[in-house]
């Protein structure tokens, strides 16, 4: 016996893949049968429908762009999606329809069929449809079709598409009839080329049209701008930021003129005082005169006159104080300077002799006659200072308004000059707006005449529509094979489907992941397993692999005491018909046979004993009469296969199953059995189905769970586990595996 090592994983997946679906071929070969004849039929039952197409050039400008700038600037796909919604409107296409009559076939096809299928129900069911269909609220199938139901499908036959890298277009239309398509096609591609053209004269009229309105309203704001500006100058005229040099330059003159008024005014104010001063000085002198014309006369009376007076030297000193101030020419001046003169003069004449004196008149009445002419002097002269003086300060209170305007024109400068700013920016921009929709309402003019003149870009048919010789559809290989192809796909989804919702264990490896129990062995699958009534693989085919399996199986449960005494087994399972009965034989027959162990098989499942069923026993007693009767063991073992396994069958059903189990006639028979055989196998009821199992644990020693490969669901498995509630299950035999075709579950064996 040789073997050899595990092979790749991901071969081991294909393989499982591979089995499941060979497994499961049926489903797949029925899938694919029903799938590719209904897409035979399906692909000979569809009308055949023609083609026609026809290319359109998009043609350039003839006019150079660099003289005459399109104000159509959209895109080929853009002027395409606006002119496909328009020509496959509602309204166009019921016109062609009614033009070409177009889906009329199927009216008639659609009355035809219903004529047949009216005359077949008739003559089967005596039921006329036709009456059916007279019903005021029900109209016969294909009498009247919605208008709107051919436009919609029309639509679906229509197919647009840029080609050429944008600068070429083809228009397709699908029908049945090919002279009809070719004319419809034509018919479209007209309708293409004159939309075209109205589309790009709408727009240009549109853009120029739209400009127009603009540059109305531009023009509008403008002038606003303007008149405002022209408001606010004149407002603040004086105060604008042009005038600021001018103003400032005023502002300086007006304040020297102001600084010369008040010097003047000063001037005449100070010539006022001292000519008020001169006038009581000469008030004084007069009266000094008067005195001294009394003096003398008492002087000549008396025959003496003095040499000095004292008025003369007052005299001499306001003369000193004058020149101090003005200037000999200064009329005060020369008045006190013949004042004194003659006041010597006087004083001299004094002194001549006495006969003399009647021919000079005294100095009181020269100085009268002199004093009177000086009085009048000053009161003409006080008078023109006194009107100076007022001139003067109405010059400085209007130098002082004008000095306050132009400060107040500085001080507005400043805001002003932002203000002004502003407006002249608004106003600039608006004169520069309005400027740019002049030119651009100029280029829009001459775009839309160069639109109207069909010089711009135009659609042009270089391809007419030709007539379909060859149906564009069905395609009935693409068809059959799509079909074909979906059928195999829908057969593996279902099989792929029921393994995903009743998940369950194929391998050995599942296992490991979802339980906490090993796998003692993997039965494979096999033929002769599915037989009702026979033997067992193990003794129709001794040296088979099945039949090794059950030696490890034995070996495994053997290593698994651990040097404890264990004898009786139960063989259960979570659900019936998972091949816990073969299981049982298969064991038994080894464990006899092979390791000579004295082996008894005692039928524990009395609800439903599959053991004399298989085996075809005829016992004169079974074990339900053994345990009735308190018969003798030995009388119901019936050997089988070899010296050392004997079986005790349980021929009928019964009922009350838990009470036996749980019977001390039971407890007995096993005690008894336990000193007469080696290895005991009981085949016990399922887990979940009975709760025979519960007592049954209690009188075993151990617990084989046997589980059918891609049958059992796996929660139902866990729930078995869970159910046993001591720990005496020793572990899972995983039945009816798929072998896969590897050599890590192979062994050869060599003929002795």
């Amino acid at each position: 016996m040789t073997s050899t090592g595990p092979t790749n994983p991901s071969r081991l997946i294909y393989q499982r893949y591979l089995q499941l679906t060979i497994r499961h071929k049926w489903w797949i070969i029925l899938a694919f049968i029903a799938g590719t004849s209904l897409s035979i039929l399906y692909s000979y039952s569809l009308p055949l429908l023609y083609r026609s197409s026809t290319v359109i050039l998009v043609e350039p400008q003839k006019i150079p762009i660099a003289y005459v700038s399109p104000t159509v600037t959209s895109t080929v796909q853009e002027r395409l999606s606006t002119i496909s919604q328009q020509i496959l409107s509602r309204t166009n296409l019921e016109k062609i329809i009614l033009q070409f009559g177009l889906y009329k076939e199927e009216e008639k096809g659609i009355g035809r069929l219903l004529t047949i299928l009216n005359g077949q129900i008739k003559s089967w069911a005596n039921v006329d449809l036709e009456t059916f269909f007279t019903s005021p609220t029900l109209k016969r199938p294909g009498a009247d079709v919605p208008l709107e139901a051919l436009v919609e499908r029309m639509r679906r036959n229509i197919e647009v598409k840029v080609t050429g890298g944008g600068n070429a277009f083809t228009v397709s239309y699908t029908g049945k009839d090919p002279l009809t398509v070719m004319r419809v096609t034509n018919t479209l591609a007209s309708l293409f080329i004159e939309e075209n053209l109205k589309l790009r004269e709408q727009q240009a009229e549109g853009t120029s049209e739209f400009l127009e309105q603009q540059l109305a309203e531009a023009k509008r704001q403008l002038e606003r701008q303007e008149q405002a500006l022209k408001e606010f100058k004149e407002k603040q005229m004086g105060a604008l930021p042009g005038q600021m040099d001018v103003n400032l330059r005023t502002l300086d003159r007006l304040q020297l003129e102001l600084q010369n008024t008040d010097e003047a005014l000063r001037t005449a104010e100070e010539r006022k005082i001292s000519l008020v001063r001169f006038q009581q000085e000469l008030r004084n002198i007069d009266e000094a005169l008067k005195s001294l014309d009394s003096v003398s006369e008492s002087t000549l009376q008396g025959g003496g006159l003095g040499r000095s007076s004292p008025h003369l030297s007052q005299l001499k000193e306001e003369l000193s104080r004058l020149q101090l101030v003005f200037n000999d020419n200064y009329p005060d001046i020369i008045s006190l300077k013949r004042q004194i003169q003659e006041y010597e003069q006087g004083l001299n004449t004094a002194e001549t002799p006495k006969e003399s004196e009647g021919n000079v008149l005294p100095p009181t009445a020269q100085h009268e006659s002199s004093g009177n002419q000086q009085a009048y002097l000053y009161s003409a002269e006080l008078l023109s200072l006194n009107s100076e003086i007022e001139s003067l300060k109405r010059r400085r209170e209007r130098t002082t308004e004008q000095i306050k305007l132009y400060e107040k024109r500085v001080d507005d400068t400043f805001p002003n000059e932002q203000t002004l700013a502003n407006l002249t920016r608004d106003y600039e921009t608006s004169q520069r707006y309005y400027q740019g929709l002049l030119d651009k309402r100029l280029h829009a003019k001459i775009a839309e005449n160069l639109e109207k003149r069909q010089k711009g870009e135009q659609f042009r048919i270089i391809d007419p529509a030709n007539l379909p010789q060859q149906p564009y559809q069905p395609d009935r290989r693409k068809i059959m094979l799509l079909g074909s192809l979906f059928s195999l796909a829908l057969g593996v989804g279902a099989i792929l489907l029921k393994e995903h919702l009743t998940p369950s264990f194929r391998t050995p490896e599942d296992v490991y992941g979802a339980v906490a129990l090993p796998v003692l062995a993997s039965i494979p699958y096999s033929q002769l397993m599915r037989k009702k009534e026979g033997s067992p693989v193990t003794v129709q085919e001794p040296d088979s692999f099945i039949a090794e399996q059950y030696r490890v199986l034995y070996t495994k449960l053997s290593q698994s005491a651990k040097g404890k005494l264990q004898t009786a087994f139960a063989i259960s399972s979570a659900m019936q018909e998972e091949g816990k009965t073969i299981t049982a034989l298969n064991l038994a027959v080894v464990a006899a046979r092979d390791f000579g162990k004295k082996t008894l098989l005692v039928e524990g499942d009395f609800k439903n004993p599959a053991i004399s069923t298989y085996l075809q026993l005829h016992p004169q007693c079974d074990f339900v009469d053994i345990l009735s009767s308190h018969a003798d063991p030995q009388s119901g073992m019936l050997p089988y296969g070899h010296d050392n396994l004997s079986i005790v069958p349980v021929l009928k059903s019964i009922k009350n199953s838990s009470g036996i189990l749980n019977s001390k006639e039971m407890q007995d028979f096993l005690t008894i059995c336990r000193e007469r055989y080696d290895f005991i196998l009981i085949d016990s009821p399922p887990i979940l189905s009975l709760p025979d199992m519960n007592i049954l644990e209690k009188l075993v020693d151990g617990i084989l769970l046997v589980v059918r490969a891609e049958k059992t669901p796996q929660d139902a498995v866990v729930k078995a586990i869970d159910s046993v509630v001591t720990d005496k299950l020793v572990g899972i035999v995983l039945n009816g595996v798929q072998q896969p075709r590897s050599r890590y579950y192979r062994y050869a064996y060599g003929s002795a």
